[in-house]
């Protein structure tokens, strides 16, 4: 402890005369408490120490492009640890690469990002040579999620005012799964990282995941119904109707799931096709009574307009059909409420 104390005042001091001769004898196996790991010191300097400790360590000789556990560099370290001071230093050092990758492709930016560290990350962005959009490979998240994506994830909103604020991120990257950054606000209920996100004048809220959803599918799906809205006053987003690959659609989602707020908010909104083929070739209120939510289907009759004999394709059956050939009552109170209002 004392020798450890002794090196980082003197280097904070940035006495290079008094730092390199304690190198020189030795301190750093004095320090260390297993052979070999001396040659990793700095790794553990640049998790704690100011701008000078780590600036006068380096000038006396300390190596900045060793690596250690995880192929990690002194600076991915420093990021991680979200310490700037010892960013700044190393990023002086004409040894450091900006963008080294440890064992799973993560950079230095990539895992300030992911820590949450925005003031490492500004500061990053700040070098002409960083690759403000790298991708990682750790099977443990979702593979080639940038640096955007992975702040996205983990609700960090200051890192995401950070990297939007920079030209050479791609605000519409996808990871292997498809999902864009603005799928990855709405499926970890982000609404503020959503609303930044939005606000970005290259955004594309249409940009499906590999399932060919969109991000107005996922918040539908979801039940995330501030996002839904944010989305559906997009300029972009013209048509709610829009089918996904599977030839679903938002409502049909939403009333398959029996999201009542969703369903509201489609109605509400004017644009919605309430008797098209919303999904599994039937109408959205014949979803919602499969499903049995009665909330959901008295939403959707209340819809002027709403053709409750309306049959889904190849010959399926209509809404009336089917709840007239069970035995739920409620249901068929629905319907007759329905049926008598219309003048049958």
């Amino acid at each position: 402890m004392y020798g450890r104390r002794a090196l980082y005042s003197a280097a904070q001091r940035e006495d290079v005369i008094t730092v390199g001769s304690l190198l020189v004898r030795g301190i750093l196996t004095f320090i260390c408490d297993q052979p070999g790991k001396e040659v990793h010191f700095l790794h553990t300097a640049v998790k704690t120490e100011s701008r000078n400790t780590i600036r006068t360590l380096l000038t006396c000789g300390l190596p900045s492009f060793v690596r250690a556990k995880y192929g990690k560099t002194p600076l991915a370290t420093a990021a991680e640890a979200g310490n700037v001071g010892a960013v700044e230093a190393l990023i002086g050092s004409a040894q450091v690469d900006v963008n080294a990758k440890d064992v799973w492709d993560r950079t230095p930016l990539w895992l300030a990002a992911w820590n949450g560290y925005a003031g490492v990350v500004g500061f990053l962005l700040g070098r002409t040579d960083v690759e403000a959009n790298s991708q990682q490979s750790n099977t443990d998240f979702n593979g080639h999620e940038t640096p955007l994506a992975i702040a996205c994830r983990c609700g960090h909103a200051s890192v995401v005012q950070e990297l939007l604020a920079d030209e050479r991120v791609d605000v519409n990257s996808r990871d292997d799964a498809g999902f864009t950054p603005i799928h990855l606000s709405i499926t970890n209920s982000r609404s503020d990282i959503l609303r930044l996100l939005l606000s970005h004048s290259f955004v594309d809220p249409l940009v499906p995941h590999v399932s060919g959803r969109t991000p107005l599918h996922t918040a539908a799906e979801l039940g995330n119904l501030d996002a839904f809205r944010q989305l559906l006053g997009h300029p972009n987003i013209t048509d709610p109707n829009i089918p996904a690959a599977d030839n679903w659609t938002p409502l049909g989602l939403a009333a398959w799931n029996g999201r009542e707020g969703i369903v509201r908010a489609l109605v509400n909104d004017g644009r919605v096709n309430v008797n098209g083929i919303a999904g599994a070739s039937q109408t959205a209120v014949f979803l919602a009574a499969k499903r049995m939510w009665l909330r959901v289907v008295k939403e959707l009759l209340e819809v002027k307009g709403v053709d409750v004999y309306k049959r889904g394709e190849e010959g399926g059956v209509s809404f009336a059909e089917f709840v007239e050939a069970g035995n739920d009552s409620r249901m068929k109170e629905l319907l007759a409420m329905k049926l008598e209002s219309e003048g049958y």
